[in-house]
């Protein structure tokens, strides 16, 4: 804890994975209640999720070669704070079906996503080597513990503002606001996630 380097990231990445985890509980209910199509179709945008962070992939790599990992990684999260807002709106513009507009808003998130996924060890890494430098001790197996410590706590926390949003909000197809305003409260832990790490975070990409 005495690691601020350490803080300004978890920090950061509890913000993230609380928006990430919402956006996962809302998936079944959105399609279901907004798309009025049946749960099985979850698989499909799952699948368009997974298929599109894998394509992103070399993309990833070509820009964190040009920019480094630490911006690439604050712009993901930034990125895919902007995106997920965009599922309050499917069905409001006259633009294509709210089935095939979730479709395009989905391979978006899986492309910024891939960002989320690929980094935040390599960061967290550079964190390790950093408190090596300072402590002379290897103390990789506490960070990686407390880390996955804290983004269980981050889906604790989802989990009690999604019940929330829909029981006071709504949760039905005559009135699906609370489902709706999922998108806009996971952007916007994203985008604090964002402002966290690109204010807080001064560590460079090489220790």
């Amino acid at each position: 804890l005495k690691n601020r380097h350490f803080l300004i990231f978890s920090l950061a990445l509890i913000l993230f994975s609380l928006g990430f985890n919402l956006l996962n509980a809302l998936l079944p209910f959105y399609v279901k209640v907004i798309l009025e199509k049946p749960e099985g179709l979850v698989a499909l945008f799952s699948g368009l999720v997974l298929a599109s962070m894998i394509l992103a992939l070399p993309i990833q790599t070509k820009l964190s070669e040009k920019f480094g990992k630490k911006k690439v990684y604050a712009f993901s999260m930034l990125a895919l704070g902007l995106i997920f807002p965009m599922l309050f709106v499917v069905g409001f513009i006259p633009l294509y079906s709210p089935f095939i507009q979730t479709i395009m808003i989905t391979i978006l998130i899986g492309l910024a996503l891939s960002g989320q996924f690929i980094y935040p060890n390599a960061i967290l890494a550079d964190v390790i080597d950093f408190d090596a430098k300072q402590t002379g001790l290897r103390r990789e197996a506490i960070y990686y513990g407390m880390q996955n410590t804290l983004q269980k706590f981050s889906f604790a926390l989802s989990s009690i503002i999604f019940g929330t949003t829909l029981a006071f909000f709504g949760a039905t197809v005559d009135n699906p606001l609370g489902i709706r305003l999922i998108g806009p409260i996971a952007g916007l832990a994203a985008i604090l996630g964002f402002i966290v790490f690109i204010k807080g975070y001064k560590l460079p990409d090489e220790i």
